[in-house]
């Protein structure tokens, strides 16, 4: 297919007619459910990134989903494909600046958590393919008010390297058959401060149980502890009932959705990325995007000053790392970093295009954004075009036209460009020797001194 024309469609107001997907499983109102919760997260997420722009510090984070790629001279392309995942269709803007931002982001945050996800996944199918165990070891710090998070962080990167190196790291792992592991960071903010802590999966070629995988991860506890105590941190091991606070072990079922793994962390991340839910932090502390949803509703300095720490903060830093050969061995290839997943585009041709104008205007109101996609996913381009009518903005609609079958060679056609073809040859033969011979009076001018 090859775009061969662009038609200008003019502002009018035109009644929005009735485009709904009637071959949809209206039915299965579990599935309709399930979709009007996405897209009602999805719409929170939007408007929390515009909102979050007249506050942001970072550059990147405010053009985001705002400002198209070649400035804003041009507006953006609407494109719809067919759900990869099923059930109906999923519609996106291209030509539209994205940051990246895993920390200070809410769209693109949810998208990188799902991709992370969805990684997460195929690593454990596989591993309970080829009979591996695994195990999930949750450690965390004790830190103290006052300290700030660049500081909690630089200790947190510490104390991680301390666990994963060593004699007794190298012979953990040779004695019970590591394979590799996946570590996420995740941060939250109580009464004292930023609490940060690390979740790791640990996969496991031989069939361990909870009593080894406890041993392991005392193990790695301790060297975790040693670590942030030269950094002037600590890490609690038990609270005055016998909870254990420093260090969680369990076993991990292999099974994506058991509840037990890294990958229902980055599903319920993508889901809950607004705070949306008003679901507190686990110990009653709050999530970054709870700070900046309480920071924009109440303007609190503290919420404010927390939020623009953390952005500072987060910058640069990495969720979600690797143990070397983990990916290769599961078949997932090189990892993409988030950038280059927030960046993917729907794979679908650009069919309509907003005009700048409109995208102007439009970009400042999320919900009718949001509005646009959802009549773009029940009833294709022409719903949208019936929107965009409605609302009076202009756009350009792309003539799609199948690309013509060359002639057969034997075609009169192919004679006439090889004929033309051989007369160029000629003229261009002849034109070489006129300037070779020309060259040659010029050069027995000058032997004779004639200028």
């Amino acid at each position: 297919m090859s775009v061969a024309a662009v038609e200008a469609r003019p502002r009018r107001v035109a009644p929005l007619g009735n485009y709904a997907n009637n071959s949809s499983p209206a039915a299965l109102q579990q599935g309709l459910d399930r979709r009007q919760r996405k897209r009602k997260r999805r719409t929170e997420r939007h408007t929390l990134r515009h909102k979050e722009r007249r506050m942001t510090k970072l550059d990147r984070v405010r053009k985001c989903g705002y400002v198209t790629v070649g400035g804003d001279g041009g507006g953006p392309g609407l494109r719809v494909s067919p759900d990869p995942k099923g059930g109906g269709n999923i519609a996106g803007f291209s030509g539209l600046l994205t940051c990246g931002s895993v920390w200070a982001c809410p769209v693109c945050s949810a998208k990188i958590a799902t991709r992370r996800a969805e990684e997460l996944a195929d690593v454990m199918r596989f591993g309970l393919e080829q009979g591996c165990r695994a195990s999930m070891v949750t450690l965390t710090m004790r830190h103290h008010e006052g300290q700030s998070l660049k500081e909690c962080w630089k200790a947190l990167g510490k104390a991680w390297a301390a666990v994963t190196s060593g004699k007794q790291w190298r012979t953990d792992c040779e004695r019970y058959g590591l394979r590799g592991w996946v570590k996420a960071v995740e941060v939250t903010h109580g009464s004292s401060g930023w609490h940060a802590h690390i979740h790791a999966l640990l996969i496991w070629d031989d069939p361990i149980g909870l009593a080894e995988a406890r041993h392991v991860g005392d193990r790695m506890w301790r060297r975790w502890t040693r670590a942030l105590q030269r950094c002037g941190f600590d890490s609690l091991r038990r609270s005055a009932d016998g909870k254990d606070l420093g260090v969680d072990v369990r076993m991990a079922s292999l099974k994506p959705g058991h509840g037990s793994g890294l990958h229902e962390y980055f599903v319920k991340l993508s889901h809950e990325i607004t705070g949306g839910q008003n679901k507190l932090a686990k110990g009653g502390g709050r999530t970054p995007f709870q700070i900046l949803t309480d920071a924009l509703a109440n303007g609190e300095a503290a919420d404010v000053h927390g939020w623009r720490e953390w952005e500072l903060a987060s910058k640069g830093r990495r969720q979600i790392a690797w143990s070397k050969g983990l990916r290769e061995w599961a078949g997932l290839g090189q990892e993409q970093s988030d950038e280059e997943i927030a960046a993917e585009e729907l794979a679908a041709e650009d069919v309509l295009f907003l005009e700048p104008e409109s995208w102007r205007e439009l970009r400042d109101t999320p919900e009718r954004v949001c509005k646009l996609l959802e009549v773009t996913e029940d009833g294709g381009y022409p719903a949208s075009m019936a929107l965009l009518d409605q609302w009076s903005m202009g756009y350009l609609v792309a003539k799609v036209y199948p690309r013509p079958k060359p002639p057969p060679r034997d075609h009169e056609h192919w004679q006439l460009r090889r004929d033309r073809l051989d007369e160029s040859k000629r003229l261009v033969g002849s034109l070489a020797r006129e300037l070779s011979e020309t060259g040659a009076w010029w050069r027995q001018l000058r032997e004779l001194g004639i200028e």
